[in-house]
């Protein structure tokens, strides 16, 4: 009896010893978060920043509304300005692609290549698809309003963005180089993987035409057995363009192996080009032939057919004076 009594004491003896350290670690448990509560809190401010379809605040959508409503009024340079104060609220804008494809075509109309640029970047961070009806829809607004060098600038862009043109790209690009001034740049597109189009070679012809010397003839020379070897058909325009510019060149002879391996493209026009040039090499007969030529074969002669024939002068002149007062009484 007096075992289990003993038993009974230890027994709440180790009892009270548990409830006695449990009461210790809860009052140093309050002690920690009492201070922790009076000590002072730093906090960190973080950037609030709102993932792609997230729910957007509502200064954001009213921003969102207002750019829309500008481009839908065509108010071009009003919707870039809004933008460009608020591009740094990417969150405003995305994941709405549709408004930064207008955003990119409006800087086109604009002519502000420092907002295109900004806008393509912008869509590039945001991971928005820039395709290449997006591209090449801008390339032509630019070209439109005459910006070839904004043009070219956007396809380098568009080639550098990793989207490959299309041929009529590749082809535009030829003219937009032509148009510029840069027929160098413009011929050495030619070495590409395309077919370019009939304009593009007639910008080409039209650029060397500007250009003085033989190297253009031999140049236009080339770019028409390119035509040639790619199946190129060559139309009466881009044959007078090209003839001109041979001719003017000095190469009359080769300006007549054209006509004559184009014989039957060959207008009014095409013959006036090589008549003045043969009167200016002193090849007065040649030309006259030429003028009885175009009588067989039912072309139409006009002023500047006859007007070949005045400078230098030489002994079918007066014929052609002739001929040309009688042309002129009939016109009347």
């Amino acid at each position: 009896m007096s075992l289990c009594l003993s038993a009974v004491e230890a027994a709440g003896t180790v009892v009270e010893e548990a409830a006695f350290e449990g009461i210790i670690v809860l009052l140093t448990a309050l002690l920690f978060w009492f201070c922790r509560l009076r000590a002072p809190v730093s906090v960190t401010p973080q950037p609030k920043r709102l993932p792609c379809g997230g729910p957007r605040r509502d200064h954001d959508n009213s921003t969102g509304r207002e750019l829309a409503t500008l481009l839908e009024a065509r108010q071009w340079e009003s919707a870039l300005s809004l933008y460009e104060r608020t591009r740094h609220q990417l969150s405003c804008f995305a994941p709405d692609a549709a408004i930064f494809d207008r955003l990119v075509l409006c800087a086109a109309r604009c002519s502000r290549p420092q907002s295109l640029h900004e806008v393509l970047q912008d869509m590039k961070r945001l991971e928005l698809p820039r395709s290449q009806a997006l591209y090449e829809s801008a390339m032509r607004v630019m070209a439109s309003g005459r910006d070839f060098g904004g043009a070219a600038e956007l396809y380098h862009a568009m080639v550098h963005d990793g989207v490959a043109p299309s041929n009529e790209a590749q082809s535009c690009m030829v003219c937009f180089l032509a148009q510029r001034g840069d027929i160098s740049g413009a011929i050495e597109m030619f070495s590409g993987d395309f077919r370019p189009s009939i304009r593009a070679y007639m910008q080409v012809f039209r650029g060397l035409a500007r250009l003085e010397g033989r190297n253009c003839a031999l140049q236009t020379l080339r770019m028409l057995s390119d035509m040639h070897q790619r199946g190129i058909p060559l139309d009466v325009i881009c044959l007078n363009v090209a003839l001109g510019t041979i001719v003017n060149a000095g190469e009359v002879e080769a300006g007549e192996e054209l006509l004559r391996s184009h014989a039957s493209l060959a207008d009014t026009i095409s013959y006036n080009i090589l008549i003045k040039g043969l009167v200016k090499e002193g090849r007065a007969s040649a030309a006259w032939e030429l003028v009885q030529e175009m009588e067989c074969l039912g072309l139409q002669l006009s002023r500047p057919t006859f007007l070949g024939f005045a400078s230098p002068k030489n002994q079918f002149t007066r014929q052609a004076m002739t001929r040309l007062r009688l042309l002129e009484g009939r016109c009347r």
